[in-house]
């Protein structure tokens, strides 16, 4: 196993990075400095960690915790049109005690957050193949997440939504497990 250890607290300018296209992927495996991480270090595993292979063209990120509770998240801003569909997903995988959720939030063109009403913004969250928005570890294997959002689905985007963003929770554990994360996309459903 190879790690490239990176700062557990990158700095970073959420609203000021740019938005990338949704043909793209929100995760580069090879540059963790993608990520605004808390509580966490960020490295890179080469290999496959639920099947015990090291080395080889497989990457996957390796959020080792260093707090209780602690986060991800992509740095650029995802451009999204209301009008349309969109599946955004990832797969989780952990032999430590755990608990993995993700949700994310959108943001207008003055990239101010999109609020449901004065008290609540407005959120979206992703989900296993099991319904729940909860992964608990160990995992014993890839465990995918995913939310598809717009118009026909139980979630659509607000008029007002120009961008949106995710942030991964990594809650309930021990300093220095790690939770893998591997296939971090964003795509048009059509």
């Amino acid at each position: 196993m190879r790690l490239k250890n990176l700062s557990a607290l990158l700095a970073a300018a959420l609203l000021a990075a740019p938005a990338i296209s949704v043909a793209e992927n929100l995760i580069v495996t090879d540059d963790p400095a993608q990520f605004s991480p808390f509580g966490v270090e960020i490295d890179i595993y080469e290999g496959d960690p639920a099947t015990g292979t090291k080395g080889g063209p497989q990457q996957c990120l390796a959020v080792k915790m260093k707090v209780p509770k602690g986060y991800i998240i992509p740095k650029q801003l995802m451009d999204i049109d209301p009008a349309k569909r969109y599946r955004l997903r990832f797969s989780t995988f952990s032999e430590g005690e755990a608990r993995i959720e993700a949700n994310g939030s959108c943001r207008d063109d003055a990239k101010q957050v999109v609020r449901r009403d004065e008290e609540h913004e407005w959120e979206f969250t992703l989900k296993g193949e099991d319904g729940k928005k909860t992964v608990t570890a160990p995992t014993g294997g890839w465990v995918p997440m995913e939310v598809v959002i717009g118009p026909g689905e139980e979630l659509e985007w607000p008029p007002e939504a120009t961008k949106a963003q995710l942030i991964i929770w990594i809650c309930d554990t021990a300093p220095e497990t790690v939770v893998y994360v591997k296939d971090l996309s964003a795509e048009e459903v059509r």
